[in-house]
């Protein structure tokens, strides 16, 4: 494979709107800055959930970390000017109340920017502080058309559509900074991510206004929240993203075995930073760029993940390379060509030879179920998707290639190695109305909506090729022809309420999707049935994976599982018999769905992988393959019940023995039947904000006084026999009901 080529030796070292000069600091100059704003402070108490804020180039640096080197406070000088960037109003609120850390960290910052003429733009907690210290200030709603008569402006803004920057207000600011003023903001990039107005939330972070008018100046921010280390502290290693990124580069030179810790470090900052700029060129440079691929090529395989040679974190220099191409072909710097990576052939698979890109053009219909509209596309390697929107609001929508949603980048208990690269997913956003991009994996294309959406859109979509797709209304006769005419790799079939992605040599051998979806649809329906919640407003989705994030399977969107059950969940021909799900069930699908169900309200410690299957038995029940008392996980469950246990399961074993603790609630259903139990569940449902149990004695006591109340028995014994605690004062409220000791 020959490696990405730069097109254009134009590589920005600037991200935002403007080619604005850096100002690289010196590490003696950082260091004094850190010194002279952290004068008589070693850490700083807060509370709230503070921002992550990591310094990107040599300009800045960042004064207090959590313990995984997120900073929640960074400095930095630009031209000449300053910049201060508090993550969180927790820190002017404790300043303010006399927390002597908080008070004299402000007093260090106000002399390191230099106070002067003050203008405060959309700041409370500033100015609450600054009528604490009995600063004299000046207040705007917005930036006014000419700064220059201030010294130093504090700008709390942005929350809100109506309150955003302009593009002549962010260029104003930072001419501004860089003529010689200063800047102090409070910002928290996830709160404008997840509360701003419509048509604002879910866009990239690196889109954000906080990141379009800081970046430049050498802050980035990124759109979570810091970690649990409290108080923050000065961290020599994570002063600067620099540091960890130089040393990435250096390991890519040698051989050799980094910590874990170390490499899980650098996956997460360096992918998060690459993410808060609007290319890579505004991190590295053109000689790093070239490094980088160099090497990526020279190692060969080695970056070429797949079942056959996983890479694991002994083999450093292949992470790294891997973690810096990801980072290059999901944000290129200009002139930049995304190329086919060499894994792509393997998984998610190649499609066939001479296959030919079209042009389509579809309704999205505002029919409320949201996120991945199916387009029967798929976007081939290397090779760019156009989308445009022709009508219709693009509000929060997005152009989506890949299905193999899981994300690797972190090695843990669950993720020792890498079968495949360890993120296959890109994503662009369509707010502007169009999109173009390139993977260098491929995938099925979806275009994301926002859940519950009532809004048409009419879609046309250029450079992709047809993918197998079923949908209610299709003949066997057309199926079979799509099948032999596609040329992709993946397919997916489609009813009411879920959607299945497979591989094309599974999709092949089903003679009958129309069952099989109609099947799957009446499973789906099944879980609102019995939670009491409504219909999720949006179709499941199962896709499988040549490896996963943790488990066998795991729930969420879409629902994750490994290759090996691609077919079986199709009832198509396989390692298992034909029809072996219609005969024989999901355990594991019911299993992740009931998952997507669950609520936390009646799930005490121990019982996560309990209450679960609940929904399980149920789904196979109603399905006809096998009441729940005579499943046979639950005959089995009885007899470990009697031989491991001599009937009674010790409470603290729950977590240990789902299957047996299971039991309790099967003995619920045979007592009083599905009705009650699902009359239960709803009930939870329903609870306003409030009545919701909170410590799990709570849930304990309410699942005995909600359940009694509802089959008219007092089930305090059943507990008791299963040696679940429960207070006396839930069991008095069930005195004048008749005591029930189990089936």
């Amino acid at each position: 494979m020959k490696p990405p080529r730069i097109v254009s030796p134009l590589l920005v070292l600037l991200s935002g709107l403007l080619s604005l000069p850096l100002q690289a600091q010196t590490p003696a100059i950082r260091n004094a800055d850190r010194l002279n704003l952290l004068q008589g402070v070693s850490a700083l108490p807060w509370t709230g959930s503070p921002g992550r804020a990591l310094a990107i180039h040599d300009g800045a640096v960042q004064i207090l970390s959590d313990s995984a080197g997120w900073a929640g406070i960074v400095a930095a000088r630009f031209g000449r000017g300053r910049v201060l960037v508090i993550t969180h109003d927790s820190f002017y609120a404790k300043a303010a109340e006399g927390d002597p850390g908080n008070a004299r960290f402000f007093q260090n910052a106000l002399g390191w920017l230099g106070r002067g003429r003050i203008l405060v733009i959309g700041s409370r907690p500033f100015a609450t502080l600054a009528k604490k210290l009995a600063l004299p200030f000046e207040t705007a709603p917005r930036p006014p058309a000419d700064l220059s008569g201030y010294s130093l402006i504090h700008l709390d803004y942005g929350w809100k559509q109506s309150e955003q920057l302009t593009d002549a207000e962010i260029i104003a600011l930072q001419h501004f900074v860089q003529k010689g003023g200063s800047l102090m903001t409070c910002v928290l990039p996830w709160v404008w991510k997840n509360y701003s107005d419509p048509g604002k939330a879910g866009i990239p972070v690196r889109d954000s206004v906080p990141n379009r008018l800081l970046a430049p100046m050498g802050i980035g921010l990124a759109d979570w929240s810091l970690g649990s280390a409290r108080p923050l502290t000065h961290n020599p290693e994570a002063e600067h993203v620099r540091v960890l990124l130089a040393a990435g580069l250096q390991a890519l030179e040698r051989e050799g075995s980094l910590p874990v810790d170390w490499l899980n470090a650098f996956m997460e900052r360096t992918r998060s930073v690459f993410d808060m700029v609007p290319h890579a060129g505004a991190i590295l440079t053109e000689n790093e760029i070239n490094r980088i691929r160099t090497v990526f090529s020279t190692l060969g395989p080695r970056t070429v993940p797949s079942e056959k040679r996983p890479i694991t974190p002994a083999d450093s220099r292949a992470v790294i390379a891997i973690t810096l191409m990801d980072a290059l072909a999901r944000n290129p710097p200009p002139g930049f060509v995304v190329e086919t990576l060499p894994h792509a052939e393997i998984h998610p698979g190649a499609p066939a030879p001479g296959s030919t890109p079209v042009t389509r053009t579809f309704k999205i219909e505002p029919d409320g179920k949201g996120r991945w509209q199916s387009t029967g596309l798929w976007a081939r390697a290397g090779k760019p998707v156009r989308v445009r929107i022709l009508s219709g609001n693009p509000r929060e929508v997005s152009l989506v290639i890949g299905i193999h949603q899981d994300n690797l980048f972190k090695f843990n208990p669950s993720i020792t190695q890498w079968k495949r690269w360890p993120d296959l997913v890109l994503r662009a956003s369509l707010a502007t109305g169009s999109a173009s991009i390139t993977s260098p994996h491929g995938g099925l294309v979806s275009i994301d909506v926002p859940d519950g959406s009532q809004d048409e859109l009419e879609v046309r979509i250029e450079g992709a090729i047809p993918a197998a797709r079923f949908t209610k209304g299709v003949s066997p006769t057309s199926w079979r022809r799509n099948l032999a005419r596609t040329q992709a790799p993946w397919g997916e079939i489609e009813g009411q309420n879920i959607i299945i992605s497979a591989p094309l040599a599974a999709l092949k051998n089903l003679t009958d999707p129309e069952g099989i979806i109609a099947w799957w649809d009446r499973v789906v329906l099944l879980y609102p049935a019995l939670s009491g919640k409504p219909l999720h407003p949006y179709k499941q989705r199962f896709v499988p994976d040549v490896q996963i994030s943790m488990g066998y399977m795991h729930s969420g969107y879409p629902v994750m599982t490994w290759m090996d059950v691609a077919g079986w969940v199709l009832g198509v021909p396989g390692d298992k018999p034909r029809n072996h799900v219609l005969t024989n069930g999901a355990w594991g699908h019911f299993h992740e769905l009931g998952h997507n169900y669950q609520m936390g309200e009646y799930t005490w410690e121990g019982a996560g992988e309990v209450t679960v299957n609940i929904f399980t038995l149920h789904t196979m029940e109603k399905m006809g393959i096998v009441p729940a008392v005579s499943n046979p996980r639950i005959l089995k469950a009885r007899r470990d019940l009697a031989t491991k246990y001599n009937g009674r399961l010790p409470f603290e074993r729950w977590s240990s023995e789902p299957f047996i603790a299971l039991l309790f609630y099967v003995d619920l259903v045979k007592g009083f039947g599905w009705t009650t139990m699902g009359k239960v569940l709803a009930e939870y449902a329903g609870l306003a904000k409030d009545d919701r149990p909170q410590t799990n004695a709570e849930k304990r006591d309410q699942w005995l006084i909600r359940f009694s109340k509802a089959c008219g028995r007092n089930i305090a014994p059943h507990m008791h026999r299963w040696n679940i605690p429960f207070s006396a004062g839930a069991e008095a409220q069930l005195r004048s009901l008749p005591v029930w000791n189990g089936p």
